[in-house]
């Protein structure tokens, strides 16, 4: 009775977006440009998973997927003009194997400790321009989430997120970066309106730098994204709440995530 497991199959199908899509120039600078390709096919996987959950409190999954036909941006240098483009291709396969695990328990009466851990394995196979592609490469990432119940009318919450180095994708590996986020929150007005305090990467650790290497280009970078911010709210229910509230799912909806902005 402490035990379950649960076994699952899939086959997706991930067609490409519209812009990805048009042929037509998006000038980034005067050095570089992005083009469409209306040439593009679906991107087709299959997933197993393997899971198992101890007490409903230790949960662990185990992955592997396949997929055919990955897209990749390619970048491609004149060298004469040093201007360089940007274009989707499929010339790619993928085996990818994870394993991930969630531990989540009461620390005390008040603190409520949930930790999940997540490691792969990718393997990248194919050939472009006639030359072979193997790429192999790993990742790791930690996130440790703790909710606080300091009384009937306070609640706090504190997120701290580690990523080791990875291989995002065939072309694209980033280094380590951290974050951390937190919040507290207390109900007022006969628990009517909430008052709550947030703060986001404080300490401004959420940058990594990225390597992207193919061919001739070798292209370095240094990403640092602007999540350090503080917030003050105020919320107040007028009326009842309204849960399990779903939205139709139809088939525009699976054409609408192709439409990127």
């Amino acid at each position: 009775s402490n035990n379950q497991f649960e076994l699952n199959y899939g086959r997706r199908i991930e067609r490409p977006d519209y812009s990805s899509l048009n042929p037509f120039i998006t000038f980034l600078s005067q050095y570089n440009y992005m083009v469409g390709n209306p040439d593009l096919l679906p991107q087709y996987s299959h997933n197993i998973e393997l899971k198992h959950s101890f007490k409903n409190k230790l949960f662990t999954t185990f992955s592997y997927r396949h997929t055919t036909g990955i897209r990749e941006h390619v970048l491609t240098q004149n060298d004469t003009t040093k201007v360089v483009y940007s274009k989707p291709l499929n010339f790619a396969n993928n085996d990818n194997t994870g394993l991930s695990i969630i531990y989540s328990t009461p620390v005390f009466k008040w603190w409520m400790a949930t930790f999940t851990a997540y490691g792969y394995y990718t393997h990248y196979t194919g050939a472009l321009n006639k030359k072979p592609i193997d790429v192999k490469g790993t990742g790791y990432a930690f996130n440790l989430n703790n909710q606080f119940s300091f009384a009937k009318t306070w609640n706090a919450e504190c997120i701290l997120d580690y990523s080791g180095p990875t291989q995002e994708s065939l072309l694209r590996a980033a280094t380590t970066w951290s974050y951390i986020a937190g919040g507290i929150s207390k109900k007022v007005l006969k628990e009517a309106g909430t008052v709550k305090f947030l703060l986001q990467d404080p300490f401004h650790t959420y940058s990594y730098n990225v390597h992207i290497r193919l061919n001739d280009l070798d292209t370095r970078a240094h990403i640092k994204y602007n999540t350090n911010q503080y917030a003050l709210s105020f919320t107040y229910n007028f009326g009842k709440k309204m849960d399990n509230i779903r939205k139709a799912q139809s088939g525009i909806d699976d054409e609408s995530k192709r439409i990127k902005m």
